[in-house]
């Protein structure tokens, strides 16, 4: 029998971050189970990635991008699939040859807008495809869709009711009739190969909610104590918070750019401080809001779940607590603004100060190249932030984990620590935190500190 190519489209707000998260860190014990979570980087190194550095969303491989950048960060949007391209025939050439042995998984949110035109060309190359949808009640979905906008968005700061009624989210709104995207998907691939979860904590599958769930469905659990756990990385702001972030973001049409430390800020008090279990909507408009999708949902129910009673949803709650906020006056308001800018402009200068340090840093510790190469030492997040106010051009980037070994963002390629032979044609930096066992196995080398190999720790912020 065809080993299954499973796609799961995710739709958005349903828990996806995490579950590809996990996906991507315990690849090696899927492999135990026969399913392979594939990492297109590594596996077709030629292919450039979205984000230049990111691999948890593997299905991002069959898009293109675009790149813009926005202060201190860049923002990469999906935008066509590759269809009918040299890509595109790279990543099935690869997929081909891997189903021939094992059961293959391809995750990407994108590929719920994009499901007909991918499915099509898909069963083009491969016949035993399913897909897996995790679907949320509509009205939750919206206030966790809008609550995300505000929060990770520089350029939101409608309130609730005001993004509800504009027209930006138009395609949100129409992504929330679910029956009519789950009869595209059935109509490619046929209602028997469309697997239709419910994202809802009394339906959910385990103790591990949409990751149990996953397994669940795909027939087989895991031996949970030997995962890597993964921790929840899309937390929601509650209460004033979502409030003083809405207003923090009107000062982006002014220029001013919040900084990644004021939402860590604002995340970890909201977790802390307020209640989780709230909402948006009023009673009678979250009435009015279902209402519109009552009679899909039990469609749904009944032609995917097989379920005679066309209950989709279990939680019929209508009266969540609506999230106390302060409405803000004018005054409190402009001071909120008065502040965020402050704070964003004392945060632009703090970036261009480390600039200026990490040049002068480079210059001194390229001072000990002595016509040597520059290697490296840790494919870790210090290694790439490191990488961006490099000057020369480094040889190679040098890890202990086998894994790792791949090319990467900005041309240099990661080797593994036995494929150099001569320590003695490189000055070596070692980007980790953490250095006392890399320094030992550099001196056991014959290596010396200062003068053939350097801690970034020690030099850099």
């Amino acid at each position: 029998m065809d080993n299954i190519l499973l796609i799961h489209l995710g739709r958005h707000k349903t828990g996806t971050t995490a579950l590809q998260s996990f996906l991507s860190a315990n690849r090696d014990k899927l492999a135990q189970y026969g399913w392979c979570y594939p990492d297109f980087q590594k596996e077709i190194p030629e292919l450039r990635a979205w984000p230049p550095w990111k691999t948890e969303k593997n299905g991002t491989a069959f898009f293109t991008t675009k790149e813009t950048k926005y202060g201190e960060s860049i923002l990469y949007e999906r935008d066509k699939l590759t269809v009918h391209t040299d890509e595109w025939n790279k990543i099935w050439d690869w997929l081909l040859q891997s189903l021939k042995s094992k059961n293959v998984i391809i995750s990407e949110e994108a590929l719920w807008y994009s499901s007909e035109e991918f499915l099509a060309e898909a069963k083009k190359r491969y016949e035993n495809i399913k897909v897996i949808v995790y679907i949320r009640r509509q009205d939750r979905a919206m206030e966790s869709w809008w609550n995300q906008m505000i929060k990770g968005g520089r350029w939101c700061d409608k309130s609730f009711h005001d993004y509800l009624a504009s027209d930006g989210n138009n395609e949100i709104r129409e992504g929330l009739h679910y029956l009519k995207k789950l009869d595209q998907i059935s109509g490619q691939i046929g209602k028997k190969n469309c697997i239709v979860r419910v994202y809802e904590k009394q339906q959910l599958q385990g103790e591990y909610g949409i990751i149990s769930d996953f397994f669940s469905a795909l027939g087989f659990t895991p031996e949970w104590n030997s995962c890597t756990k993964c921790l929840n990385l899309n937390d929601r702001l509650f209460g004033n918070y979502i409030e003083i972030k809405r207003v923090i973001n009107s000062v982006c049409s002014a220029g001013y750019l919040p900084s990644k430390d004021m939402v860590s800020a604002l995340e970890r008090l909201s977790q802390r401080l307020c209640e989780k279990e709230t909402g948006y909507f009023t009673v009678e408009e979250r009435k009015k809001f279902m209402g519109q999708f009552a009679s899909e949902n039990e469609q749904i129910a009944k032609e995917y779940l097989h379920r005679e009673n066309g209950v989709l949803f279990y939680d019929n709650r209508m009266n969540y607590p609506i999230d106390d906020i302060h409405q803000c006056s004018l005054f409190e308001k402009n001071l909120i603004q008065v502040f965020s800018a402050m704070l964003c402009t004392q945060h632009e200068e703090i970036l261009h100060l480390k600039n200026q340090s990490y040049a002068l840093i480079w210059k001194l510790i390229l001072q000990k190249v002595n016509g040597r190469k520059l290697l490296l030492f840790g494919a870790g997040e210090k290694c790439r932030e490191l990488m961006e106010h490099i000057t020369i051009p480094v040889e190679y980037v040098v890890d202990n984990d086998l894994s790792k070994a791949g090319n990467w963002r900005g041309g240099a390629k990661i080797v593994h620590t036995k494929e150099i032979h001569d320590w003695s044609q490189y000055l070596v930096v070692i980007t980790c935190i953490k250095t006392d066992g890399i320094e030992e196995q550099l001196q056991s080398l014959g290596l010396k500190k200062e003068e053939d190999y350097v801690a970034a720790k020690e030099y850099f912020v």
